[in-house]
């Protein structure tokens, strides 16, 4: 950041496990990391205190920050993939368990949201875990949908886009702490929803009976439309197995797989 340190400093995360950091258009030095880097964020999306922190995801799951300096880079905390979790898609930086201390939101391509926070020690810790049907490819956090409510913004390979809200679903009033239903506001939201998945479904009753019409006629031609296919063969290190992850923008009725056996 300007604030901090003058001029720019590029950083590519590359494939062969290395984090090159340049200088003008030549290499300045490498900095070899635990994974194969699949994104990199600022620490805190400043930083840090000197603005060289860097928070990288590698596609085994591990996170990591590294601060950066002119020769001599320094690995600072680092989380296991002990769950073996899905490889880290994107990070962003928010206070979202508002204890005043930055948060490192993490997405995940086997569509899990974490956040983890800090407490006593340096150690980020995980603090809420929340699982999507899909993979994730964004995160932003921000207030967004109810003022003084911090939400997660989530964009998933399929091009969904939803929001993790702290705003809580039930409200207590009155000395015997009785709960009473959601807000009015909250309501309004929820019809509001519904109302757009009905004019959704209507569209989709349209133009299924379209194509059934035209199914009907000889002289139509059916073309099977193009899909992106997203898919990853990773190795677990633990157990010495591989994991085949296929995910593509319609549902999945068989997969057939071709071995060849080598001697």
């Amino acid at each position: 950041p300007p604030q901090n340190k003058p001029g720019v400093t590029p950083v590519l995360a590359c494939r062969d496990r290395l984090l090159r950091v340049l200088k003008g258009s030549e290499c300045a030095y490498e900095v070899e990391v635990a994974g194969i880097p699949t994104t990199l964020a600022l620490y805190g999306k400043d930083g840090g205190e000197l603005g060289n922190e860097i928070v990288y995801g590698t596609d085994d799951g591990k996170i990591g920050l590294i601060q950066l300096s002119n020769t001599n880079p320094r690995h600072g905390w680092e989380i296991a993939n002990t769950k073996n979790s899905g490889g880290v898609s994107c990070v962003d930086h928010y206070d979202v368990t508002a204890d005043g201390i930055t948060d490192v939101v993490v997405g995940r391509d086997d569509g899990s949201v974490e956040v983890y926070g800090f407490g006593v020690s340096d150690e980020p810790v995980l603090r809420f875990n929340h699982t999507l049907n899909e993979s994730v490819t964004s995160v932003v956090c921000g207030q967004v949908g109810t003022p003084g409510y911090d939400e997660i913004v989530c964009a998933t390979y399929a091009g969904w886009l939803l929001g993790l809200t702290t705003e809580p679903l039930m409200k207590e009033v009155g000395p015997d702490s009785s709960s009473v239903k959601m807000a009015e506001d909250y309501q309004a939201k929820v019809m509001l929803l519904r109302q757009e998945l009905e004019e959704i479904h209507q569209k989709v009753v349209k133009e299924r009976e379209k194509y059934q019409a035209s199914a009907g006629n000889v002289k139509a031609l059916s073309a099977v439309p193009l899909f992106g296919i997203n898919d990853k063969f990773t190795l677990n290190k633990e157990d010495a197995s591989y994991t085949l992850s296929i995910e593509v923008q319609v549902a999945i009725d068989h997969i057939f797989l071709q071995v060849t056996l080598t001697h």
